[in-house]
């Protein structure tokens, strides 16, 4: 590919959400908002996106046309223009699924990333995930996720049964890689 701009997000602004289906779920984190916040923009895409059933493939930065690789040294903070491609792997690997998104906004005033499949995914939509103080040096942390395909049985038993399995190994992972890292003292264990 010799230009990254012709890959597009699925998700337009002006899309009427009354077609598409929607699934939620939540976490808390036993660290204050600003360090949650901080910790998800800044840690290594290979680190975030690798588990048992998600694996990173590579990283294209749109803007700057710098590729990362899942072995690169260095990652780039999570940032606006970015498009990831990961591996879902069903069935302990027998299957595996290709799936690429685009990081589509970031706004740290309302702490949120929102990120869209890209065009030719099996899924036209978008990914939110705010982070909000909960008080008590605790972050809940809300995954949303606005999502339709040209399946309905995908749509309605898919879905949102394997969607609702990543996101919680994600998320999962996440909280495993923030309780072995360094934080300041101010997080509360």
């Amino acid at each position: 590919m010799d230009d990254f701009s012709s890959i597009h997000a699925s998700w337009k602004k002006e899309i009427d959400k009354s077609d598409f289906k929607t699934v939620e779920k939540t976490f808390v984190l036993k660290y204050k908002l600003s360090e949650v916040w901080e910790f998800y923009r800044h840690t290594s895409s290979f680190r975030m996106w690798n588990g048992k059933s998600i694996g990173f493939g590579l990283l294209i930065a749109k803007h700057s046309k710098v590729i990362t690789y899942a072995k690169s040294i260095s990652c780039p903070e999570v940032d606006t223009g970015q498009v990831y491609f990961l591996d879902i792997r069903f069935i302990k690997g027998l299957f595996n699924i290709p799936v690429a998104f685009e990081i589509i906004n970031i706004d740290p005033v309302r702490s949120l990333v929102e990120f869209s499949y890209i065009d030719n995914n099996k899924s036209t939509g978008k990914q939110t995930i705010q982070f909000f103080d909960d008080g008590d040096g605790q972050t809940r942390i809300v995954h949303s996720s606005i999502f339709k395909s040209e399946s309905d049985l995908r749509d309605k038993l898919l879905y949102p049964y394997f969607h609702k399995k990543f996101i919680k190994e994600f998320h999962k992972n996440m909280r495993h890689l923030i309780d072995s890292s360094i934080l300041p003292a101010t997080a509360v264990k």
